[in-house]
């Protein structure tokens, strides 16, 4: 179209299952380059036409692109993300990459410009000399926050920031004396386990490995971390099936409990969840109470049922408990003294389900507040909830159910609240906060040959 928005033709047409993801101008302005995405095969191209629509030649051809801007010296610079062979290497990276173009064709091969690390440039965009690229500075982290709570739970301090660095932080449990934060990362490489006191500013290091390790929890009585393991698999690929480890509560050597089916999907990359988002979700997954009595709970499935076994520390499965027919995403937690559990659905905002435990009766609580829920997690006294998840009017919010179904707003933000875990002592409640961080930078003196 011309620069009053008159005039439009169409230039091309793309076939079913494809999109046009970009498009940008060539130096002298007689060409159009466009990102085609197929979506069925994952492929990705690039190509260009002249201003008719014709004259079509294949530039680049590879399903890593993101983004790219053709430069005033007349080659194309793409963002392609990668994700390496070695899982310890942490997640995807993103570089510079460059090609050259002549008439509306390749000439030579993709060359990398840039090793980058922890985050991918996108929106890219250079002067017309050429020196100056500009980009936003786009990547995702989570951290462990901690909030003190006052008025029996119904209100919360503002919280505070307790993992420091710029990697994936998920919290998983509390040790019983309520002074430290069971959690893990992948601050090393692989996801790990850490233990960090709330007045500290660096954690300690429980376990490290190739294996992606997660949701530490402290067992009934005490003596022993439990954590899920999947082992190392090629980029990609995820884990068919993982185990249930534990080791000394004060560190050592881990031992395997039993062997778990299925994989939650990425703690690393953003998951669509109604939203795209970093989370934990996902099944299998298991919680410990609190009460020295009682058994751990191991959950399995997923889809359309959640089915919940009851397990020992050291004498592993026990017996079925029972289960729960969902339709869709679900999320749950196990009361602190063992003897129910809560579960919703990411698809029903509006209730939530109190499981007796075994096979017991289920008791519908009606809640508001939601336009959908994330997390659930049990008060220290099994009177309450504490939920997580969308606000209809927007952003997301941490809040306070009571056994009647009264809802007390706790915490909103724009981020993605996830796992409230209030302490022992009832005093704090510990949750994940994941961000997606979006920042304009300018690469100076850019002059790529």
């Amino acid at each position: 179209m011309n620069s009053y928005g008159q005039d439009a033709r169409r230039l091309q047409v793309i076939a079913g299952g494809a999109t046009f993801l970009q498009a940008a101008w060539s130096p002298d302005g007689r060409r159009l380059a466009y990102l085609k995405n197929y979506s069925l095969s994952l492929e990705r191209a690039i190509e260009s036409c002249d201003l008719d629509g014709g004259q079509i030649h294949s530039v680049w051809s590879d399903r890593r692109i993101k983004n790219f801007t053709w430069t005033p010296r007349g080659s194309i610079i793409a963002t392609l993300t990668e994700v390496s062979p070695d899982p310890r290497a942490g997640p995807a990276r993103s570089d510079l990459w460059e090609i050259g173009v002549r008439t509306g064709q390749a000439s030579g091969k993709p060359a990398r410009l840039t090793n980058f690390a922890g985050f991918t440039p996108l929106s890219l965009s250079i002067t017309a000399d050429g020196k100056k690229l500009a980009m936003i500075r786009s990547y995702d982290q989570s951290d462990v926050y901690v909030g003190t709570l006052e008025a029996h739970g119904t209100r919360m301090q503002e919280p505070r920031r307790l993992t420091l660095d710029e990697r994936i932080d998920w919290p998983g449990g509390w040790t019983h004396d309520s002074r430290s934060v069971l959690f893990y990362s992948d601050r090393q490489g692989a996801f790990d386990i850490f233990r960090q006191q709330l007045d500290d500013r660096m954690a300690q290091t429980l376990s490290l490995g190739p294996e992606e390790k997660r949701q530490p929890q402290l067992s009934p009585d005490g003596a022993w971390i439990l954590y899920l393991s999947w082992p190392a698999t090629a980029a990609g690929t995820p884990p068919q099936a993982g185990r249930l480890v534990r080791m000394p509560g004060t560190g050592g050597p881990a031992q395997v409990v039993f062997e778990v089916s299925g994989y939650p999907g990425s703690a690393r990359e953003a998951r669509e969840l109604g939203t795209h988002v970093l989370t934990t979700n996902g099944y299998p997954d298991f919680r410990c109470p609190g009460s020295r009595e009682g058994l751990c709970i191991l959950a399995e499935g997923g889809a359309t049922q959640v089915s919940f076994t009851s397990f020992d520390p050291i004498r592993g499965k026990q017996a079925s408990v029972g289960h729960a027919d969902v339709a869709g995403p679900s999320v749950w937690d196990l009361a602190p003294d063992g003897s129910k559990l809560a579960m919703a659905e990411l698809n029903r905002a509006d209730r939530i389900r109190i499981l007796t435990l075994p096979g017991g009766s289920a008791q519908v609580l009606n809640v508001s507040g939601f336009r959908q829920i994330s997390s659930i997690g049990w008060s220290a006294d099994g009177s309450g909830l504490f939920v997580t998840g969308t606000a209809p009017e927007g952003g997301t919010v941490l809040r306070q159910i009571s056994s009647a179904g009264e809802s007390r707003l706790l915490y909103k933000t724009d981020a993605w609240l996830e796992r409230p875990l209030v302490s022992p002592d009832g005093r704090m409640v510990a949750f994940g906060l994941a961000t997606s961080t979006n920042n304009v930078w300018t690469v100076e003196n850019f002059e790529p040959n």
